[in-house]
């Protein structure tokens, strides 16, 4: 994950894409999510109740949807997607009051079992894997910059300093 955060620079969007390429067939999205947070907890040397205490801004003892949304995209700066994020918070209210209490965030996530997953051989990625999820986020900017060069681009001809002019 480090890696991906390196090469995006800072490009959260495009990270978020490569990370999801790299599901594998038998992950699904809530485990890698989880596994992002709690590896996460894990190189922290810190535990469930920190972690939730740190998402908690305005101490209420529950996080609504955007304190656990923003907590974990910002403060903890773990790049997961919008769907991820509605797919966690769902997952985790089973109550669906719109709110998770750290007694829902104990109770829904085994810390143990996903932070011991976060440093086994199973969440890690073959150099092949990383370099087709780079290869598909390639292909996802290219094709999104030729889009946006044939909007720019209205006449049936065009002049080569317009061409020029265009492409710089």
């Amino acid at each position: 994950m480090e890696l991906i955060v390196k090469i995006c620079n800072g490009n959260r969007e495009a990270g978020e894409r490569i990370i999801s390429h790299l599901l594998t067939d038998n992950m699904n999205r809530l485990d890698l999510i989880l596994l992002k947070i709690c590896g996460t907890m894990a190189r922290m040397g810190k535990n469930p109740r920190y972690i939730f205490d740190l998402l908690d801004v305005d101490h209420s003892g529950q996080l609504d949807y955007h304190e656990f949304v923003d907590g974990i995209r910002y403060t903890l700066n773990i790049w997961v997607t919008q769907e991820e994020a509605v797919e966690l918070c769902s997952y985790l209210d089973h109550e669906e009051t719109g709110l998770v209490s750290y007694t829902e965030w104990v109770s829904r996530v085994n810390f143990k079992e996903y932070t011991s997953k976060a440093k086994s051989e199973a969440a890690r990625v073959t150099k092949a894997d990383f370099l087709a999820a780079l290869v598909e986020e390639y292909e996802y900017e290219v094709i999104g910059d030729y889009y946006s060069l044939r909007k720019m681009i209205t006449a049936k001809y065009l002049s080569r300093d317009k061409m020029a002019e265009l492409l710089i």
